[in-house]
């Protein structure tokens, strides 16, 4: 469409290792310029890309090929270069294995995501807060035996939509969409 101004975080080109995994872009809105995405730095591969809303960070699942293949959220300028983060803590921490599907709250301050948690691994949801302290930043807002998939935060950050599949052995198997009120954990 014509008349789009600003910018937009995505993934382009061809997916070279079959990983579901892309080059990760930003496009310009403006012109025609958005047919030559400006590709960010050292051709990151990932997917799932979103700018943060003041338009100078882009978060990103990022694919990292090492001794097995790692899925990781990560936090970039728009040059593509890291930016140092509690996202890239909380892994270390032992809470996960693969992190994915990142969500940006509107303040920019809080960033929700599916991790494969490392005590059951089911893909659960988690909440990493930028701006506190480093011990205190991250948090597991689900813990049962469902799988989840694509969380996204609320306006306020006080709660958090995902979707929720329950295993064929639950009382309600299959999938639906829980609300989960961050400061209780409850759906």
């Amino acid at each position: 469409p014509s008349g789009l101004t600003g910018q937009m975080g995505g993934w382009s080109g061809s997916d070279p290792l079959s990983q579901d995994a892309l080059l990760m872009a930003i496009y310009d809105l403006g012109g025609d310029s958005y047919l030559e995405p400006s590709i960010l730095h050292n051709e990151k591969l990932g997917r799932e890309g979103s700018l943060f809303p003041n338009g100078t960070q882009f978060v990103f699942t990022e694919y990292t090929r090492t001794a097995g293949d790692l899925f990781e959220v990560i936090l970039v300028d728009l040059q593509g270069e890291e930016i140092p983060s509690h996202l890239d803590q909380a892994e270390s921490l032992g809470l996960f294995w693969d992190s994915y599907m990142p969500s940006i709250s509107t303040d920019g301050t809080k960033v929700v995501y599916i991790g494969d948690a490392t005590d059951n691994r089911t893909a659960e949801v988690y909440m990493t807060i930028l701006t506190v302290e480093m011990a205190d930043s991250t948090t597991r807002l689900t813990n049962d035996t469902a799988i989840y998939s694509y969380p996204a935060i609320s306006p306020d950050g006080s709660k958090v939509l995902a979707v929720r599949e329950n295993p064929m052995s639950a009382d309600n198997p299959g999938p639906d969409i829980v609300i989960i009120d961050v400061a209780s954990q409850t759906f």
